[in-house]
């Protein structure tokens, strides 16, 4: 028998069992509705209702090896596939999300930065902006603690980014050395 034909090693079938198990492991971890557009067979997904209602943890860890099993009939390929996408969604939302508290930060100190604001989403309500900006910068100095129009001045910046969905860089800095 030559090395192309022969079948894989005990420790090659034991890492391959050991990858569907932690690509069970993974599956176990997102929420239910995530999990809903995965391409999961039926069985499959009566096997995670089932690991959702244990509590115990050697439960839960001898159903997982099970999970795992029953991975082998599944298309682990396109499950991986499937997962990827979701995790690049959750990337790209936390990152608009970090650009989006940068900008914020930005127009609490730099009056400029309303300005590039306002050209990067011109279809945003100006004046709204400008008065829950001022409502935000005089809680801030006050000291109050009011975080309302802290929050509803992200709001705002969340639903511009929202009707017009675009890359989102750091707003530009207007103190230049």
């Amino acid at each position: 028998m030559t090395e192309d034909n022969a079948p894989p090693s005990k420790s090659q079938v034991k890492r391959d069992m050991h990858a569907l198990r932690d690509l069970a492991e993974r599956i176990t971890a997102l929420g239910k509705g995530p999990r809903s557009k995965l391409p999961l067979s039926e069985a499959f997904q009566r096997g995670l209702t089932e690991f959702d209602r244990l509590t115990a943890r050697e439960a839960k860890r001898r159903h997982l090896s099970f999970l795992g099993k029953l991975m082998r009939a599944e298309d682990s390929q396109s499950i991986e596939a499937a997962l990827a996408l979701h995790t690049q969604g959750s990337v790209e939302a936390t990152r608009a999300h970090h650009a989006l508290e940068a900008w914020r930060e930005a127009l609490l100190v730099d009056s400029q930065a309303l300005t590039h604001w306002l050209d990067l989403f011109p279809q945003a309500d100006r004046a709204l902006l400008r008065d829950t900006l001022r409502k935000a910068q005089a809680s801030r100095q006050r000291g109050t603690g009011d975080p309302t129009a802290y929050r509803t001045l992200f709001r705002l910046l969340r639903e511009c980014h929202s009707a017009d969905p675009k890359p989102l860089f750091p707003p530009p800095s207007s103190t230049t050395p």
